[in-house]
This record gives structure tokens, C-alpha cells and sequence, in this order.
């Protein structure tokens, strides 16, 4: 909705509707990391006064389902910090990392040319590279929400 659309207020069994309300407010809560995060409204009766009506002392309200699924770690991504090797790598790559990481995380090795060559979850701190033909690669290591955390770059020899 934009500027001054308004919308019909129905139940959730679309059995009763009410009066049109102003269209919807958003608010942007991306800047807040607080795990304890409370939200407060405070809105005035004459915000919902059409022109030409009459002010009453009633106030309305609508919200819509709120849901707060969780918050993006964002010190885990600048600590996840790892080693591998042997670089050059003939059949294995081992992957070396603070053990205190969540877990799992996935891998994609990516060739010279951008294209996905192998996408897995690391499991046992070792990538098996023997059927990648001999060339440069990049490992790029992803936490469960998905973002790439790291990239490294490696030869198959």
C-alpha cells in the first residue's frame, strides 16, 4: 500500500468487517541485535480522524502476526577464521578450525571459471578433491543461514 490508501479491517473468518484503517505503517527493526527486544505503540486518536468526521475518544489498533525468528550472529562471522591444506592438494583437503564454531557448516568449491563444482557439509575437517581435474579452485565455507562466512583459494594438483 502507499500514500493515503487505506484497506477493510475483516476477522479471520472473513465473517465480520469493520471500518477502513490508514495504510500500513512499517518500521524497520534490522538495526536491533537485543535478544530482549520489546516494541511499543503509542498512537493518537486524531491520526484516525477521516477529514469531516467528528473526533471521538476511542483509539484503534491493528497489528498485524509479529514473529521474531531469531537474530544473525554477527561476531561468529568475524571470528570464523580456518586453515587448510595441504595447498596444493592432490586427493584431500583438511580443514583446520576453532572448535567452539556452530556446527555444521556447509562448503561449495567453486572453479576458475565461477561455476560450482561441489557443494557438501563439512563432517569430518576433510574435503575429498580426488575427481577435481588439476587447476585452481576456491573453497568457500557457509554457515546454516547461509551466507558465505569465508573463501579460500586452493590448487588440485
Amino acid at each position: 500500500m502507499r500514500g493515503a490508501e487505506s484497506c477493510a479491517l475483516a476477522s479471520i473468518d472473513s465473517t465480520r468487517f469493520w471500518d477502513t484503517i490508514p495504510s500500513r505503517m512499517f518500521i524497520k527493526l534490522d538495526d536491533f541485535s537485543n535478544p530482549n527486544l520489546k516494541v511499543r505503540f503509542v498512537v493518537e486518536d486524531s491520526a484516525f480522524v477521516a477529514p469531516g468526521q467528528i473526533k471521538t475518544n476511542s483509539m484503534f489498533v491493528a497489528l498485524d502476526i509479529v514473529r521474531i525468528d531469531g537474530y544473525l550472529k554477527k561476531e561468529v562471522v568475524k571470528e570464523f577464521d580456518i586453515i587448510i591444506f595441504p595447498n596444493p592438494a592432490t586427493d584431500e583437503l583438511f580443514i583446520k578450525y576453532d572448535p567452539q564454531l556452530e556446527q555444521p557448516f556447509s562448503y561449495r568449491i567453486i572453479d576458475a571459471q565461477g561455476r560450482k563444482v561441489r557443494e557438501a557439509t563439512l563432517k569430518n575437517s576433510r574435503i575429498n578433491v580426488r575427481g577435481l581435474s588439476p587447476n585452481i579452485y576456491f573453497v568457500q565455507f557457509y554457515f546454516d543461514y547461509g551466507e558465505p562466512a569465508k573463501s579460500y583459494k586452493f590448487i588440485k594438483q
